[in-house]
């Protein structure tokens, strides 16, 4: 057994393995204090939507409004990276004395060559931007080490066929080792202490580390930031000072070969991973216990809350697994790119990775895109394989000088040679992987479009805030759909800063089981959906769209407090998995018809396990309110939920525009003569292919008259239609008025509405104003770079809405939120 003495000066190190001293702000994640932080079962998940979430938190953040994207992939990788970290001792009780955490001596060694490689100088990282847990799971993310110690729930995540009779193993077995067994203890170079092995009992499925999610594929996190880290301050470094001038081991290399450059961009990426994998692979391959030398790839627990990634085998897993070809490969790929694009105002690392972690791909260059990351791989233009041999040699001998005590026994009077031909054999051998896998980069690559390929149509892109009611009537398995549903809707509408947000409430009485200001990382809000702790009760519909009166009469009033100028879509989603209502059909229908009466903004959505289960309240209400028939789950399991119910509730949610809406109809001043409306804008983005869908209601105009509303776009030219009966407004529909500005500068066009509601006409007679933004598809080429601060990705166009003589209806002039409450207070004693 391996520990680490707390508070010792001192450590206990074995062959092959270290016990080295875990720095504090690192050991904090694996204090017995915080073990319910640290418990494997309640990490956040390890995703690339959770990678992109903290890093966007960071930009946002006032401690870091000052870090160049250089200073903040560097302090990344100095404050949180730290690699080889294992849980040697998972199956005994902690010791208030000991903590059972060890380091894994070659993970360790090549990590701490690569912070020679990189920049790390004044990149000291603002800990107060991020909370305990979000530091330890920037920390897991991009700390690498594949942990084979079997785990006493092995039988719960293994997958059945990889369950076996235990096996024994040998500590850090994925690493072959030349060190003495004489079984005495011996002090080596570096302090460390050589001796016998310990046997232990080997995992049926180890669990490899520091990797994430996404659906093109597992990647190892730490490479793709050393990658961009290194890119952003490329240096050829000798390979002596790589290894370090004080260690002992350089007297094996000649001073020609001390004197080779390294440059970090290769050494911390593919090169560096090339050569660990040679120099240990070519150690064991005298026997016929040698690991493979590429592989293998592993499965996760789940797609929604990604926290553990097991491996098939131990004897499978070589020092060069999946996940670690694509963190190196994306790592490389986007490094040798990035110096260029950064130098693009606006530009900033979270967009970046979304671009390229995406079926679009990066915008700066399209054929940068995760799916074709194999493709690009033995592209030579990109890829230039004489310099990736070069670049992993080079490595290869500061690391086998690092190391040479666990390094194999090479000829020195020939190690140019030899080092040589490691290379070229792992290389061949990684060239061959990747032709034969270029079309398994992922599941998410499947169904991507061809590179550069243009959709015939765009698709609908808008922001929504979601009111999810939770049927609290069904537990176990009817309970877990419902979570599993809600994950993967988040991870599908894409929350985030200044994008959707979710709110889930119980359906019992309203209560606020996840607060939506408390969650701008969808990858977060995922996970802890499906730790929310919903009790038990009748399913009580009547009090909770009591509760929710007031819900949406407080965000009325915080609009007119704030001066909003638009308003995501509002969708209100109920959810039934269980056996029905404590309600009857006409009291629920008496309910949402006054809250739809009130806030026709209000869009209903309907989920259930059934298809017949919200049918009764449908029918008896007016269906404009209601964005689809009632969607349902016809399997229960998670591949049926996240491809084919979330794809179906998403397209309808895109289908309902959002809000516009103008602050002067929210206060007390009806007669407009302390408003100014050449104030008040409403500033949106529209990407390529892309359309945007507005509403502008008819309790936002109704008394105007000479009513005018323009558009301006900044960064390239817009395609702007107007529909009074579809909320789409389609080029084709019947009464459509489309223009088209035609500038890639600042260029506006306006509709002249004269007066848009008669005065026969009710507020509920008048149709609203459907607006459909997007890029003019005629003028693609004539977008530039937009670098507004606000700007989602490169290639946006920026738009702003103004108007003129906009005026509302006598109604409108007294405050909403009074409506709503007053409604919800009247409703409540009739059911009283």
């Amino acid at each position: 057994m391996l520990l680490r003495w707390r508070g010792a000066a001192a450590v206990l190190l074995l062959a092959g393995v270290v016990s080295a001293l875990i720095p504090d702000n690192i050991y904090q994640c694996y204090k017995d204090e915080n073990y319910e932080l640290f418990n494997r079962a309640n990490r956040q998940g390890m995703s690339i939507d959770q990678l992109i979430g903290l890093i966007e938190k960071l930009e946002h953040s006032s401690q870091a409004q000052n870090m160049s994207p250089q200073r903040i992939t560097a302090s990344l990788m100095r404050r949180f990276r730290y690699d080889g970290i294992i849980d040697q001792n998972v199956n005994s009780e902690m010791s208030s004395y000991l903590e059972p955490y060890t380091v894994i001596q070659p993970e360790n060694s090549k990590y701490q060559m690569m912070t020679r490689l990189v920049q790390l100088a004044n990149a000291n990282f603002p800990d107060e931007a991020f909370t305990l847990e979000e530091r330890c799971t920037m920390h897991w993310m991009l700390s690498h080490s594949v942990n084979e110690t079997e785990r006493e729930d092995e039988n719960d995540y293994c997958a059945r066929s990889f369950r076996r009779r235990r096996r024994r193993r040998r500590a850090a077995r994925r690493y072959n080792s030349r060190s003495s067994s004489s079984g005495s203890s011996a002090k080596t170079a570096g302090g460390f202490v050589s001796g016998n092995v310990v046997e232990e009992d080997a995992s049926s499925c180890p669990l490899e580390l520091g990797v994430i999610y996404s659906p093109y594929g597992t990647v190892a996190a730490g490479s793709l930031i050393a990658g961009l880290a290194a890119g952003l301050s490329e240096q050829d470094v000798s390979v002596e000072d790589t290894v370090g001038a004080d260690t002992l081991t350089m007297q094996s290399l000649s001073d020609q070969q001390r004197r080779l450059q390294i440059n970090n961009i290769w050494a911390t990426t593919i090169a560096g991973d090339i050569a660990q994998t040679a120099l240990h692979y070519e150690g064991g391959g005298q026997n016929n216990n040698a690991p493979q030398v590429i592989g293998p790839t592993g499965y996760w627990n789940c797609t929604y809350c990604p926290h553990e990634y097991n491996m098939p085998d131990s004897d499978a897993i070589s020092a060069l697994t999946n996940a670690e070809i694509y963190g190196g490969i994306d790592g490389y790929l986007l490094g040798s790119q990035i110096y260029r694009w950064s130098k693009q105002t606006g530009f900033r690392l979270s967009s970046l990775l979304r671009m390229y972690y995406s079926p679009d791909g990066v915008s700066y260059d399209r054929q940068f895109r995760a799916c074709d990351r194999l493709t690009n791989f033995l592209n030579g233009d990109l890829v230039n394989q004489d310099t990736l041999k070069t670049q992993a040699v080079n490595f290869g001998f500061a690391y086998y000088s690092a190391d040479l005590g666990r390094m194999p026994m090479l000829n020195q009077d020939s190690l140019d040679e030899a080092m040589d031909t490691l290379m070229t054999n792992v290389i061949e051998q990684l060239n061959d992987f990747a032709g034969k896998s270029m079309t398994d980069d992922g599941p998410g690559c499947k169904n991507v479009p061809a590179q550069g390929a243009t959709p015939d149509e765009p698709t609908c892109s808008t922001k929504a805030d979601v009111v999810a009611v939770f049927d609290p009537s069904v537990s176990g398995i009817g309970a877990q759909a419902q979570k599993i549903f809600l994950s993967e809707l988040a991870l599908a509408l894409d929350v985030g800063w200044n994008k959707s947000y979710m709110h889930l409430v119980s359906g019992e009485d309203g209560a606020v089981l996840l607060d939506k200001w408390n969650y701008t990382n969808k990858a977060r809000l995922a996970c802890d959906i499906q730790r929310v702790d919903v009790p038990d009760g009748q399913y009580d519909l009547v009090a909770t769209l009591y509760r929710l009166m007031t819900y949406y009469a407080d965000m009325l009033d915080q609009e007119a407090n704030d001066g909003a100028s638009r308003s995501n879509t509002q969708v209100l989603l109920l959810m039934r998995f269980g056996s029905g209502f404590s309600n009857s059909d006409e009291d629920i229908t008496t309910m949402l018809n006054n809250l739809c009466e009130v806030f026709p903004d209000i869009n209903i959505m309907t989920v259930s396990d059934s298809q017949g289960a919200f049918s009764n309240i449908q029918q008896a209400m007016d269906r404009r309110q209601f964005l689809a028939d009632n969607m349902f789950a016809s399997e229960s399991s998670q591949r049926a939920t996240r491809e084919t119910l979330v794809p179906e509730v998403i397209t309808n949610m895109c289908n309902a525009p959002s809000r516009f809406v103008y602050p002067a109809c929210h206060t007390d001043d009806p007669m407009f003569t302390n408003v100014n409306e050449g104030n008040h804008e409403y500033t949106y983005y529209v990407e390529p292919n892309k359309v945007t869908y507005l509403r502008v209601g008819p309790q936002q105009f109704f008394s105007s008259n000479d009513l005018k509303i323009q558009f301006e776009s900044v960064y390239g030219p817009l395609q702007v239609c107007l529909s009074r009966t579809d909320p789409q407004a389609p080029v084709d529909a019947d009464d459509a008025q489309c223009v088209s500005t035609e500038s890639s500068q600042s260029s506006q066009v306006e509709f002249e509405l004269g007066t848009p509601c008669s005065e026969d006409q009710m507020n509920d007679d008048c149709p609203p104003l459907y607006f459909s933004i997007q890029q003019n598809p005629e003028k693609t080429s004539a977008v530039s770079v937009c670098t507004d601060d606000e700007c989602p990705f490169p290639d946006s166009i920026q738009f702003t809405i103004t108007h003129e003589n906009m005026r509302c209806n006598s109604a409108s002039g007294a405050t909403l939120s009074l409506l709503l409450l007053g409604a919800a207070a009247a409703l409540r004693r009739l059911f009283g």
